[in-house]
């Protein structure tokens, strides 16, 4: 359910759905080794009519425990709005399932919808967004090994390079 101004992150959603399915779910024999995923649109609510959203929550939640979907996805109308703390579900991307060890389209959803808000609010407020993308990117943070000296020589313990976030 995008219940951002013209729904304008569905698209993104649903490219990025059709990408998973094409090329993702196979392995290189032609076997579906991964689940595809089959997006059903749900019209936007009026956030301002909360009985009415909760009872879109409480049908759609019904029919996540009656199997007939794995997960709903709400994104909330002020979710391209500069971001702010207490914005509330409004602001917000809820991802609601009674899956939840089966990650596949959660990380999806955390790969392609941020940057994708980003981006929009990024051109909502006038700015390119291609030349600021570089100043948006979160440097790294690697697990390293210690230094050690060895004969006077400095090494470094070996590590994987484990990323922490």
């Amino acid at each position: 359910m995008d219940c951002t101004p013209g729904e304008s992150l569905y698209g993104t959603i649903a490219d990025a759905v059709r990408k998973h399915n094409d090329r993702d779910i196979r392995d290189d024999s032609g076997r579906q080794v991964r689940g595809k995923f089959v997006l059903e649109p749900v019209a936007p609510i009026d956030w301002r009519d909360s009985a009415a959203l909760d009872n879109e929550r409480l049908s759609l939640s019904d029919r996540v425990r009656g199997g007939h979907l794995l997960a709903f996805v709400e994104i909330g109308p002020d979710v391209l709005s500069p971001a702010k703390s207490g914005g509330g579900d409004a602001t917000a991307i809820r991802y609601s399932t009674n899956r939840p060890t089966y990650q596949d389209f959660l990380s999806l959803l955390q790969r392609v919808l941020p940057a994708a808000v980003i981006e929009k609010r990024i051109a909502n407020s006038g700015a390119e967004y291609q030349k600021l993308r570089e100043f948006l990117r979160s440097p790294s943070v690697t697990e390293c090994g210690l230094a050690e000296s060895n004969n006077g020589s400095i090494k470094y313990q070996s590590q994987s390079g484990r990323s922490l976030i």
